[in-house]
C-alpha cells in the first residue's frame, strides 16, 4: 500500500497537471504495473505505465510519458541507495579499503561509457536524433523542481517501509537497528532487481534473508 501510494504520489508531483490523466486512472494503472512487474520480465509494468501516460495525456508524446517514468525510477533508485549506503557507510568505506581495484575499474567503466555516449552525440548528432529527443524529455523532470519533490516522497515510503519492517523484527524479538534494517532492504531489492524466477519467488524471501543474516 505504501508503494502504491509513494508512486502514486512521485507521478502526481513529475506529470504537469494539464498532462495528468486522472487519480483513478494512475492509481489503477500503477497497480497493475506492479502486478505486471512482479509476474513478467523486462520491467513489463513499467512498459504498461508508459502507454497509459501516452495515451491519456493531452498533447503528450510516448517519448515524453518515457521520460516521466525513468525519472520517477530515477528519484526512487536514488532515495533508496541514498539511505542504504548511508547506514552502511562504514561497511562501504571498508570494502573500498579492501579493494580498492574494483573500485577504480567499475569508476573507469562509468567513465568510458559516459566519454563514449558524449562523443557519438557530439560527432553524428543525426543518427541518434531520437535518443536526444529521449533525453531531452528525461532531462526535464530531472532539472525541475518537482523532481525534489519525487525525492521526498520516495524517501518518505522507503523510510516507511524501514520502519515497518524493523517493528515487525522487533515483534519477533530481533533488536535491529533502523540503519541495518535499510541496509537489508537495499540488498533485498538489488536481489530481487536479478530476473531469476517469475514473481521473484524464493529471491525476495532469500535476498531479506541475507541482508538480516549480515548484522
Amino acid at each position: 500500500l505504501v508503494q502504491v501510494v509513494a508512486q502514486v504520489g512521485r507521478l502526481a508531483v513529475l506529470v504537469v497537471p494539464a498532462q495528468w490523466p486522472g487519480l483513478f486512472v494512475m492509481t489503477k494503472a500503477i497497480v497493475l504495473g506492479q502486478l505486471l512487474n512482479m509476474i513478467a520480465p523486462m520491467r513489463a509494468g513499467d512498459v504498461y505505465l508508459v502507454r497509459v501516460l501516452s495515451k491519456f495525456k493531452k498533447g503528450g508524446t510516448l517519448s515524453g510519458s518515457m521520460g516521466v517514468v525513468l525519472s520517477e525510477r530515477i528519484a526512487d533508485t536514488i532515495a533508496l541507495f541514498a539511505l542504504g549506503t548511508f547506514s552502511q557507510r562504514e561497511l562501504l568505506i571498508e570494502m573500498a579499503d579492501k579493494y580498492p581495484r574494483a573500485v577504480f575499474f567499475v569508476l573507469l567503466g562509468v567513465s568510458v561509457v559516459a566519454a563514449t555516449l558524449v562523443l557519438l552525440f557530439k560527432f553524428n548528432p543525426l543518427r541518434f536524433q531520437k535518443l536526444r529527443i529521449f533525453l531531452r524529455h528525461l532531462l526535464t523532470p530531472l532539472r525541475s523542481v518537482r523532481f525534489v519533490g519525487a525525492l521526498l516522497f520516495a524517501f518518505a515510503s522507503w523510510g516507511l517501509m524501514g520502519l515497518g519492517l524493523k517493528f515487525i523484527l522487533l515483534s519477533g524479538g530481533n533488536e535491529l537497528k533502523f540503519t541495518e534494517v535499510m541496509g537489508a532492504i537495499l540488498v533485498l531489492n538489488i536481489g530481487i532487481a536479478i530476473p531469476i524466477t517469475v514473481a521473484n519467488v524464493g529471491i525476495f524471501e532469500g535476498s531479506l534473508a541475507f541482508g538480516l543474516s549480515r548484522f
